[in-house]
């Protein structure tokens, strides 16, 4: 094999990727335009829950509880919502808040897991104990301290 047509073959295969890259930038920025102010607010209290920031996630409620209300149990590319994302990350305060807005802890993923299957396979096990008493119950059962 020639040291050129080595390269030729490295320079097609950079083709190919830039090409790929490219392609799919495109698709990304047009799925970005495409959005509405609804999931534009979705991502933002997706992304204030990531980061665990309760305080502000309330501050967002707040400003607008009937039309943020509506948003609680929509679902993300996973089909997870806020309750899974939260049952994933172990924010127990978090999860108490979502079910006391009507969080459905029923609600599946596109892999059928429901916060608590989320939570209890990721060990998150306080979490999952919250899930499983408001399941059963229908309420939130806080402990007097």
């Amino acid at each position: 094999v020639s040291t050129q047509s080595t390269w030729q073959g490295i320079m097609q295969e950079y083709d190919n990727v830039k090409g790929t890259l490219k392609r799919l930038s495109e698709k990304w920025k047009s799925r970005k335009e495409a959005q509405g102010p609804e999931d534009i607010v979705h991502d933002e209290m997706m992304n204030v829950l990531k980061v665990n920031d309760l305080a502000q996630f309330k501050k967002m409620m707040s400003s607008s509880p009937q039309d943020l209300k509506g948003l609680i149990n929509k679902a993300n590319k996973d089909g997870q919502t806020l309750l899974h994302v939260a049952a994933k990350k172990g924010y127990d305060d978090f999860v108490k808040y979502l079910l006391s807005l009507g969080a459905d802890c029923r609600a599946k993923d596109l892999l059928g897991r429901t916060p608590q299957k989320l939570a209890s396979s990721l060990k998150n096990r306080s979490t999952e104990k919250i899930l499983e008493e408001y399941e059963r119950f229908g309420v939130l059962i806080i402990p007097k301290s």
